[in-house]
């Protein structure tokens, strides 16, 4: 019996863990309800369903991005993720320093969410009238860096391509400067070729 226990190596441990996962996410689902609608004493599944979901998000930008060892810091929500964007954009189009601006993409510490900097910075371009191509400059620099990634980048252009119609109401040819957008980034090498973005 020994020898077949030891005769398992890895697959042994990996049957312990999982069985041991599955216990954890069983006693869970019974605790957290409890700890959940403790103050008002009957279940309520809407509020645990979204205290679940608000939780598990957090959880998972911890464990995957938002804070860590580029940051030092114990994490960010997707909101506060959006501002700092929002800040480092504002401050590299004021200021114009490069370098800065590569820092702060990658002191996010969420590499998953650079398409965002994608995104916020073709709407600036589309919105500004002045200092484009210094935003240019940021995409280009951060995707050749691998700051921004090859997936990462096509998501962005269509998370904007999605927002065409709201740009629209404040920038009236918004669509034709997203077009010429999409091409220059072709051209520019950090879009596919075989990419349609619409």
């Amino acid at each position: 019996m020994t020898q077949r226990r030891r005769g398992w190596g890895k697959e042994g441990s990996k049957l312990r863990i999982q069985g041991q996962t599955i216990g954890l996410v069983s006693l869970l689902k019974k605790l957290i309800p409890f700890f959940c609608n403790k103050g008002n004493g009957h279940s309520d599944s809407t509020n645990f369903d979204a205290d679940l979901t608000r939780l598990s998000g957090e959880r998972i930008l911890r464990c995957w991005g938002g804070g860590g060892i580029e940051t030092k810091s114990p994490g960010c929500t997707v909101s506060e993720v959006k501002e700092k964007i929002q800040v480092l954009l504002e401050e590299y189009v004021s200021g114009g320093d490069l370098k800065e601006a590569c820092r702060c993409v990658k002191e996010l510490g969420m590499s998953f969410f650079h398409h965002e900097v994608v995104k916020k910075s073709v709407v600036r371009i589309i919105e500004e009238k002045e200092k484009k191509e210094r935003v240019w400059k940021l995409l280009k620099v951060c995707f050749d860096s691998g700051l921004v990634t090859i997936y990462q980048m096509p998501k962005g252009f269509k998370r904007v391509g999605e927002l065409l119609e709201d740009l629209s109401l404040d920038v009236p040819d918004a669509a034709d400067k997203f077009s010429c957008c999409v091409e220059r980034a072709k051209v520019d090498g950090f879009l596919d070729k075989s990419i349609s973005i619409k």
